[in-house]
């Protein structure tokens, strides 16, 4: 039994990477931006 994975398990994995990107910065675009109020908060530098 070979130890290597196959092509088509990488293929996926890109896939299901590049799915999950997409999606975060669809949702960051669509995001709306915090008050004012909000920008400082649960800052801890």
């Amino acid at each position: 039994m070979s130890k290597q994975a196959e092509a088509q398990v990488f293929e996926r994995i890109q896939q299901d990477v590049k799915a999950a990107i997409d999606d975060a910065v669809a949702f960051a675009l669509g995001a709306a931006f915090p008050s004012e109020s909000e920008v400082e908060r649960h800052v801890y530098a």
